[in-house]
């Protein structure tokens, strides 16, 4: 009996201690895009019974890790990696579908602005923290692994599988480990590469990438969770020599720390370092080869660790786990939502944009009125924190919010080859209370465009949001012929319009992407001009003006991607206008007239505008234009003063600087077709081709009035074919246009900057 008792107890004791011997951790290293090769390990992993444990990674590595802590399969967190939607949080751009149109500035031709503050009674610049804007990250995080925080009550030893990631306090200046608290604050810090991704606070602390201290965490999981056995993936090295051309590469040698990838001694485990390709921090590109490297890999590796880890854990076993797991998260229903960093009628403000109705939204239907928020240029930065509250059953939301400077100045305009160089200068002024208001002002300046507009702002976050606005403008247009470049004699300007108004406005999002707007705009509308090109240095120019009032009503709908040559997106565009006005006319030398002339009108304006880039069709996009304008605008005094109240399409860039007549119509309509070939990440050629119809064209007779010709009996091509580069300045173009009946219909322009001017009261 006494030699049975110590078989079993030997028996007993060996099987406690193989137990024990096969708890296994996993390791996963920073490494940027690459890391993403740990999804490949885990894959192979699981799918040969190897016990997962623990787990514990910085930066990328943290992800990883913490998704499969949070209960996403290795399936899940590979569809995750592919995604489009990844590789914008990656590199900080928001998903078209939620930009806010309402909230855009009108069309300018600012290339670059800074924001101001008043510190110590001076004007002082903010630097920018951060390259990336990490709106959309910050949000999807909370989505990801908030639920796993609240299912784990905030224990990071109490997730699917107990988590470790490590994150850098550059004050402490040492490493820092959090065991507990939200899931998705810790995989964010340990992932903020410096300069490159905004820091983030946690216990008061200020926390950037974990890869500064600990870009491989073996020591900190085999501190905290004593494993037996560790697998390790290596996605990163020490780095490359530093490009001059890189301002990444530079960063990652200063600030990363040179480790070695390799298990402590006296530590039983294995390092896995799949064959990965140098790429950048946030090029995902590659996101499905790197997953097979790190497959591949592990299989190459796996009777290895099949040698040592004898334990199992079968598919039920493990989907069971996760699913448990997983039935504890509870939704995420938001109760109540606090704002901090601003005062109480900001936070009266940003609530009011959310529109919360407590306990009634899950966080994900926020969404739409989160980015409103961040569109709104007022506010600089927001992060949001849940907390899961087990007696209601219910989150509460943290809006850490940081406002923007007060004062913005914007630097611009054009640079071409041609004689309309134009600079550009604005500065605006927000402030913020329970309503957002701001004043703005802007001039061109160049010999084609004079202007200065001064314009007051208020938007409302009502339940149903809208904004009034006023606005005092000032415009001169000088146009010059086509082809010319150096221009020495004033009278080469044939003809000068110029525009002043004063005008209120009212308006509406309708959906993001649109906006409803009602117009009223008093002014004075004129024009320069002789009725000759054979111009004498004593001759005077006609001055015809129109004391107008219209009323305008416009619906506008835009997802284009640029202001200017875009690539991608559509707009549509409808505005109805009614006007009245007084007509004066003072005759010059080259009139037939010698009488001053006064006259009345009243007339209405209809365009509908739309243009869409449709289709794809191997490397191209595809784009279609098409445009129908009705009015009863009257003949004025003459031909050239009917001519120059008519509108002008603008079918691309270089018709914006020009007195197109076979162009302009009292009615017309007009269709093209668009071609976009990328030449790389930002650069493209595009050709583009229109056919315009004019209803009836307007004609001279011989005492320089204006009459109709037949119906629908004369059209018009126009063409422009162009390389297009969007830099950080705006768009450089190098293009070949072709304007019929112009008397150079071929003519090459260079632009650096936006061909874009303020448009007058009667422009649409």
């Amino acid at each position: 009996m006494v030699s049975k008792f110590w078989v079993y107890l030997l028996v007993a004791s060996l099987c406690v201690l193989s137990a024990r011997a096969q708890k296994v951790a996993v390791v996963l290293s920073g490494g940027g895009a690459k890391g993403v090769c740990h999804i490949g390990l885990l894959k192979a992993l699981e799918e040969n019974n190897i016990p997962i444990d623990y787990v514990a990674g910085t930066s990328m590595g943290a992800i990883v890790a913490g998704l499969y802590a949070a209960g996403y399969t290795p399936q899940q967190m590979e569809e995750i990696m592919k995604s489009e939607e990844f590789d914008r949080w990656a590199k900080g751009e928001i998903s078209p579908e939620y930009y806010y149109y309402y909230k855009r500035d009108e069309e300018n031709a600012r290339w670059v602005s800074i924001r101001l503050r008043i510190k110590d009674d001076k004007l002082k610049p903010r630097l920018p923290s951060n390259i990336v804007a990490p709106y959309e990250m910050d949000y999807q995080f909370v989505q990801i692994f908030a639920e796993a925080s609240a299912a784990a009550r905030y224990n990071f030893d109490s997730l699917m599988v107990p988590f470790r990631c490590v994150a850098s306090d550059i004050a402490a200046n040492k490493p820092y480990v959090p065991v507990r608290g939200s899931l998705e604050n810790a995989v964010r810090a340990s992932m903020t590469f410096p300069f490159y991704f905004k820091p983030i606070t946690i216990d008061g602390r200020l926390l950037f990438d974990g890869g500064m201290y600990n870009n491989f965490p073996v020591d900190i999981a085999i501190r905290d969770f004593k494993p037996d056995y560790v697998i390790g993936c290596k996605a990163a090295g020490d780095y490359a020599a530093p490009d001059p051309n890189d301002v990444l590469s530079q960063l990652e040698n200063m600030l990363m720390t040179k480790i070695p990838y390799e298990i402590p001694a006296g530590q039983k485990g294995i390092i896995i370092s799949p064959a990965l390709l140098p790429v950048a921090v946030n090029d995902f590109s590659n996101t499905p080869a790197f997953i097979d490297s790190g497959y591949v890999a592990t299989l190459r590796v796996i009777d290895s660790i099949k040698m040592y880890v004898t334990r199992r854990v079968s598919q039920e076993e493990r989907a069971e786990k996760r699913d448990k797991f997983n039935r504890r998260k509870p939704p995420m229903f938001i109760d109540t939502i606090y704002v901090k960093g601003v005062n109480p009628s900001q936070a009266d403000y940003i609530r009011s944009m959310l529109h919360h109705l407590p306990g009634q939204r899950m966080f994900q239907e926020l969404k739409p009125e989160y980015f409103k928020l961040i569109a709104d240029e007022r506010v600089r930065h927001v992060f949001p924190r849940v907390h899961y509250n087990p007696k209601t059953g219910l989150y509460n939301l943290t809006l850490e919010a940081e406002l923007n400077d007060p004062i913005e100045m914007g630097f611009g305009g054009l640079i071409t080859s041609g004689p309309n160089t134009e600079g550009y200068l604005e500065a605006k002024y927000h402030w913020l209370g329970q309503n957002a208001s701001s004043l703005s002002f802007n001039t061109f300046f160049g010999r084609f465009h004079t202007s200065g507009t001064l314009v007051g702002r208020i938007d409302f976050p009502d339940e149903f949001p809208w904004f009034t606005e006023a606005a005092i403008q000032l415009n001169r247009y000088n146009y010059f012929p086509v082809g010319y470049i150096f221009l020495d004699d004033i009278l080469s300007s044939n003809l000068t319009r110029f525009d002043r108004s004063l005008s209120l406005a009212a308006g509406w999002p309708i959906t993001n992407h649109g906006v409803f707007k009602v117009t009223g705009t008093l002014g004075e509308w004129g024009a320069r001009y002789f009725h000759t090109n054979a111009i004498k240095k004593d001759d005077t120019q006609d001055k015809s003006t129109l004391d107008y009032f219209s009323a305008r009503f416009i619906l506008d709908f835009s997802s284009l991607n640029y202001r200017q040559y875009p690539t991608a997106g559509s707009r549509f565009k409808t505005v109805l206008a009614f006007t009245t006005g007084n007509e004066n006319h003072l005759p010059g030398s080259t009139s037939v007239q010698t009488k001053p002339f006064e006259d009345k009108h009243a007339f209405m304006d209809l365009k509908l505008t739309y243009d869409n880039y449709f289709a794809k069709i191997g490397r191209a996009n595809l784009g279609a234009f098409t445009e129908l304008y009705i009015s009863t605008r009257p003949f004025l005094n003459n031909y050239t003063a009917s001519m120059l109240l008519l509108p002008q399409i603008e079918l691309f860039p270089a018709m914006n600087t020009l007195v197109a007549e076979k162009f302009r119509s009292n009615s017309y309509v007009a269709g093209g077709l668009k071609s976009v070939l990328p030449l790389g990440a930002k650069i493209h050629w595009r050709s583009e081709v229109y056919f315009y119809q004019h209803f009836r064209k307007l004609f001279q007779d011989k005492d320089q009035k204006a009459f109709y010709g037949p119906w629908f009996s004369h059209n018009n091509l126009a063409f422009t074919t162009a390389v297009v580069a969007h830099s950080v300045l705006g768009p450089i173009s190098l293009n070949l246009n072709y304007i019929q009946g112009e008397s150079s219909p071929w003519f090459i322009t260079f632009n650096l900057g936006y061909v874009i001017f303020n448009k007058g009261g009667l422009d649409f």
